[in-house]
């Protein structure tokens, strides 16, 4: 269970409609619903009951609320006590790959503003290989990057001369429309999808990551990269092909009509987000601060 999925439920209760919630919480319905079916899954019992007059929380849920704004309470307080804020009056850069903002960074942002007054946190994207040129050169003494795994084997693309630490194991899921086959299944294996083209928007894709993974299970298989998001928006929604996401809660970026999003079955495989640093270079009692918070956070 995580913190944010408290709010989801205090939300819900309060507006007692999931369309309602889903405004006020700036997500789709798809997005809160799929979040809440997880829920239930890891409580193992119903939480929402909904009917032609909207949704509320069942018994169940309501309990679940209660002992959760409890836990919130306590985590508030001793964040209160531990991290009282502090002034800086400059731009924070954080260097990170692409996707990572979408995971990360929002959340990360409205935790930085907590703590840090009048300081200012700036996400910088660039291409994993410029990511290490930044790293090697001293003009970052981190960065937020990914890395695959596969049928036992590690995907990085980076030498010996860096050191990752794992933050967060992502879960991955395959998005789909309703040409697929597999289209309204909870879940799917990556030999059902690789029966089909697979494209992927070029910005929010971590691309060594991703096209390792994919021919770790196929090495003929090449992935296909649209550098513009309504291009890969209107192939992925009515093209007979799939893409791959990878996210914290199954949440994602944007939710689009007639697509799904289907978490892939294999047990050997998953994406990690976490940074990446020299081995030879030490953090800045600054950046450690900002990776302490990032790690309270996911």
């Amino acid at each position: 269970m995580r913190t944010e999925q408290i709010g989801y439920l205090s939300e819900i209760a309060k507006s007692k409609s999931l369309s309602i919630a889903s405004k006020n919480l700036n997500l789709s319905v798809q997005a809160l619903s799929s979040s809440m079916r997880r829920l239930e899954e890891e409580i193992g019992g119903k939480l929402l009951i909904t009917t032609y007059k909207g949704t509320t929380l069942s018994k169940k849920g309501e309990n679940l609320l209660k002992a959760g704004l409890v836990f919130l309470e306590e985590i508030k307080s001793l964040s209160a006590a531990n991290h009282a804020p502090l002034y800086i009056d400059q731009d924070y850069q954080i260097y990170c790959v692409y996707g990572a903002i979408e995971i990360l960074i929002p959340g990360l942002t409205v935790e930085f503003n907590k703590r840090y007054l009048n300081g200012a946190l700036t996400p910088i994207q660039l291409p994993i290989e410029t990511i290490l040129s930044e790293i090697a050169s001293g003009t970052t003494d981190f960065a937020l990057v990914f890395r695959a795994h596969a049928k036992g084997h590690t995907f990085d693309g980076w030498d010996e001369r860096f050191e990752f630490t794992p933050l967060k194991r992502l879960r991955l899921y395959c998005t789909a429309n309703s040409n697929i086959a597999f289209y309204r299944q909870k879940s799917v294996s990556m030999k059902s999808l690789l029966k089909y083209d697979i494209i992927a928007f070029s910005p929010h894709a971590h691309h060594n990551s991703l096209d390792n993974l994919i021919k770790s299970y196929d090495r003929s298989k090449n992935v296909k990269y649209y550098m513009h998001r309504s291009v890969y928006r209107a192939c992925l929604a009515n093209s007979e092909c799939v893409s791959l996401e990878s996210s914290i809660d199954g949440l994602f970026y944007e939710s689009l009509p007639n697509v799904s999003y289907i978490q892939i079955s294999d047990e050997d495989i998953w994406i990690e987000i976490g940074y990446l640093k020299l081995k030879t270079m030490e953090i800045t009692e600054k950046s450690s601060n900002l990776l302490d918070m990032i790690e309270l956070f996911v």
